[in-house]
């Protein structure tokens, strides 16, 4: 318990007392390191080996942090260790030793002293793995994300790099670090494209159905949230600064520098032209109030002016002395709040009466916000450059409405260009050059979420209050957790950020960019990635490439990290199956359209197979990549060369679901009711196998050909040799088996069935383990290539992780309905999960990849946080 107490203590601010022993400890390593070096330098004689107390800090720095210390370090901590043995048993022995005695004790000492040391570092790793197991299942515990929480996932990542961490806490260490950092949570999903020069503007409509932006090019266009273009709005002859929607989502109002507000339906009919201004629109704001009556413009004339949505004229709102930078009305929709040049805020009726003139600003006003009870109004304040009158404002100011001013907020170097509240009214962020601050709104700071590395454009909270996202002129838009925990960078615009906004549900963020682009990113991703609308997946043989086939006929071929290289279009009904070649360099495709065809990667079409009658349920490469079979509802298994050039025809009584080729090539299996067949690939039948009492569910052959296993509905697996010989009948399953998967050695023979259990066999038919856990039918199962890890996947909606000894290693979570497919890359280094839900989830194990993505993405952030200790900053170094 003793690192879980750590651990946790982390995350007190007020006892971090621990650091000082741990300085203590990189003493003694340093110490430790040094003696190691001199007993070298003296030809590692035993009178250089430490002894007594200092032995004995060894042995403690050896137990708790072997990870940390050289093989060197070790070795000679081992010596000492070993040393110490030997003098202990010299000395029970000594008074007994005679000349005979004397040669038979020192061999047998030093046979003793090597197994003791065996046999205590055996003892040490196992109890370095209880630790171990404790301290991630700590951080699990846990669970909220903080940079803190973030560090030490860190840390502990680096330590399963040592050769005495367990399988199974390397796996739940690699589990955890996906789901600390969740690195594609944020993942680009579309990009709408269209406009024709920068975009400034972007915002979603209330009820969450459009997507509107202004743009450069004198249009705004109107989007459906899957990126779909609705309508072009027209008739703007100058640059469009900003749209708003009203509040029922039924209207559209744009302003542009030509000095005129349109107001347009959102299927692009014209409602009314607003004229009236007489200067620029140039960084201002056009916005319905809240409850939907009004609408208000300001402009370079120094005016605000207010209409009714049909057009009727309101109010002309003067006073200000400047052009007007910004405005807000309350939320209640009775006041409006004006900032100007002219260094002041203005509050006013909605019918035009003045209510107070808020003094206090030295230079520009930019930006002006109400707080969501309305009782607060916040303004920022400052310019690039000091004005005329040599002064240069960089202040946020909090004031209560009857222009009482309650705080001022100071600390942004430069100016001020944005303000707003979350939506509890708690918390206030303020944007400068290249930083976000969040304070209380007593003015107390909270954090300074620093990472741009140029002008801050816009900000915005999401709309449960946990996040706030940044848009700069660096490309990027930063997510941040309130306490100022980094959550994402989203790097695609090719030119400035200038707007940012979440969905109304929070699900979505729409980012403008100068690059002429509104970039769509998923807020509920998943890890690595997730496809959407998938009835089946294939990994490549070397790993580089993941192919789904597509429940709208298409197959998709993509890049392991989520990257689209080709759809594959040309079937004509679902596509039911897809598999590469063995030098991965064609893909086979089975549909429903009675076809299969076959394409390389990149989507040309090489061959269509025409011959079936009905759906074409399963395609299989042979081992050579020479032939090619499909099995189809019309009772017949086809084989065919690649080029289409059909072999052979393997006819029954009832239609085929899957058919497999033997390791060697030599020969095909296919369940065909309660029967497998067996064939040679030139179509001469080699035997029928029987024993199954209802349907056989799925074949198998071992990995060197010689046996093949059956899964059947009558809860059985059966063991056959390929002349079909019976080898051994398989039972324990109180349900169907659904699933069977030699590992690569072929020693064990796993089954998954619908009574919720997975178990474990010898090829003899011995019975090795049942894996419990599932809540539901177990569907698929999948060995790693190494044959170390079992992964199920479950109608319950997860999957599972198991050692072949039965341990439950970790249960990945995710999918929204049942899992039916699952697969390891090659490499072992990612399993695809294919649900019921239509999408493909992707899980990550390579631990260097896994720990230069976190250390990637808190980069920045920890190098320049005055919070973090110099130890935590030297964390990522060497990755």
């Amino acid at each position: 318990m003793e690192v879980a107490h750590e651990i946790l203590i982390r995350h007190w601010s007020t006892l971090r007392w621990w650091l000082d022993n741990n300085r203590s400890r990189l003493q003694q390593q340093r110490q430790m390191e040094q003696d190691a070096n001199k007993w070298v330098q003296h030809g590692r004689v035993d009178d250089f080996l430490q002894r007594g107390v200092a032995l004995q800090n060894g042995e403690e720095l050896y137990i708790k942090y072997g990870d940390e210390l050289s093989e060197l370090t070790q070795e000679f901590i081992e010596a000492g260790m070993a040393l110490r043995q030997r003098q202990e048993e010299e000395k029970r022995l000594r008074r007994r030793r005679t000349i005979l005695g004397l040669v038979s004790g020192l061999v047998a000492v030093s046979v003793f002293a090597v197994g003791a040391v065996w046999q205590w570092r055996r003892a040490v790793d196992e109890k370095n793995n209880v630790v171990l197991k404790e301290e991630i299942s700590t951080l699990e515990y846990v669970g909220a994300t903080s940079l803190e929480r973030q560090l030490d996932v860190i840390a502990l990542g680096k330590k399963l790099k040592a050769g005495w961490v367990s399988l199974e806490n390397r796996v739940r260490g690699m589990v955890l670090l996906q789901q600390t950092f969740d690195f594609e949570k944020w993942k680009e999903f579309k990009t709408l494209e269209g406009h024709k020069d920068g975009i400034d503007h972007v915002i979603f409509s209330p009820d969450g159905k459009f997507i509107a932006s202004a743009s450069h090019d004198k249009t705004v266009r109107l989007w459906q949230v899957d990126g779909t273009p609705v309508v072009t709005l027209e008739g703007h002859k100058a640059e469009v600064f900003q749209v708003s929607f009203s509040p029922d989502s039924k209207l559209l109002a744009s302003a542009s520098a030509d000095g005129i507000v349109r107001v347009w339906q959102t299927d692009g009919t014209p409602v009314t032209t607003l004229e009236g201004h007489k200067g620029w629109f140039r960084h201002v704001s056009v916005s319905f109030s809240p409850d939907g009556k009004l609408l208000a413009s300001a402009g370079g004339d120094h005016t605000v002016r207010l209409w009714q949505a049909d057009g009727t004229p309101v109010a002309t709102l003067e006073g200000h002395k400047d052009r007007i930078n910004h405005f807000s009305f309350s939320p209640d929709s009775k006041l409006l709040a004006s900032a100007s040049h002219d260094k002041t805020v203005r509050l006013w009726q909605v019918d035009g009466t003045p209510v107070h003139t808020l003094e206090g600003h030295k230079g520009v006003v930019n930006h002006v916000s109400f707080s969501p009870d309305g009782k607060l109004l916040a303004s920022g304040g400052g310019q690039p450059t000091r004005s005329s009158d040599g002064s240069r404002d960089s202040t946020v100011r909090v004031w209560q409405v009857d222009g009482t001013l309650v705080a001022t907020l100071e600390g942004h170097k430069t100016w001020v260009n944005h303000v707003s509240f979350s939506p509890d009214g708690k918390l206030l962020a303020s944007g400068g050059y290249n930083t976000v601050r969040l304070w209380k709104i007593d003015g107390t700071p909270v954090a300074t979420l620093d990472g741009h590395i140029d002008n801050f454009s816009h900000i915005d909270f999401s709309p449960d209050g946990r996040l706030l996202a940044s848009a700069s002129n660096d490309s990027t838009v930063h997510v941040w957790q309130i306490d100022g925990t980094p959550v994402a960078t989203l790097k695609g615009h090719k030119k400035w950020g200038e707007h940012v906004t979440f969905s109304p549900d929070g699900k979505l963020l729409a980012s403008a960019g100068g690059d002429h682009t509104v970039r769509l990113w998923q807020t509920d991703g998943t890890p690595v990635a997730t496809f959407n609308h998938i009835q089946d997946i294939s990994f490549s043989p070397d790993g580089k490439l993941l192919a789904s086939a597509n429940r709208d006929g298409t197959v998709n071929v993509w890049q392991i990290d989520g990257t689209s290289v080709a759809t594959l279009k040309g079937h004509k009904k679902m596509s039911e199956h897809v598999t590469f070649s063995p030098d991965s360099k064609l893909l086979a495709s089975a549909s429903g359209d009675s076809t299969v065809r076959v394409w390389q990667v990149d989507g040309t079409l090489v061959a269509t197979l025409d011959g079936h009658k009905d759906t074409v349920n399963h395609v299989s490469f042979s081992p050579d990549g020479k032939l090619l079979a499909s099995a189809s509802w019309d009772n017949t298994v086809r084989v065919w060369q690649v080029d289409g050039t059909p072999v052979a025809t393997l006819e029954g009584r009832k239609g085929f679901y899957q058919v497999s080729f033997s390791p060697d090539g030599k020969l095909l299996a296919f369940p065909i009711d309660k029967k497998v067949r067996v064939w040679q690939v030139d179509g001469t039948p080699v035997a029928t196998l029987e024993g199954h009492k209802v349907l056989v569910s799925h074949v198998s052959f071992s990995p060197d050909s010689k046996l093949l296993a059956s899964a059947g509905s009558d809860n059985t697996v059966r063991l056959w040799q390929t002349d079909g010989t019976a080898v051994a009948t398989l039972e324990g399953h109180q349900d169907s088996v659904n699933h069977i998967s030699f590992s690569s050695d072929g020693k064990l023979l796993a089954s998954a069935s619908s009574d919720g259990t997975v178990r474990l066999w010898q090829t003899d038919g011995t019975a090795v383990v049942t894996l419990e856990g599932h809540k539901d039918s177990v569907n698929h199962i999948s060995f790693s290539s190494d044959g170390k890890l079992l992964a199920s996947a479950s109608s319950d909606g997860t999957v599972r992780l198991w050692q072949t000894d039965g341990t439950a290693v970790a249960t990945l979570e995710g999918h929204k309905d049942w899992v039916r497919h699952l697969s390891f890359s090659p490499d072992g280094k990612l399993l695809a999960a294919v649900s019921r839900d239509g999408t493909v989830r992707l899980w990550n194990f390579d631990l260097d990849s896994l720990l230069k993505q976190g250390c990637d993405w808190v980069g920045d952030h920890v190098r320049n946080n005055p919070n973090v200790s110099e130890e935590d900053k030297r964390l990522c170094e060497g990755i």
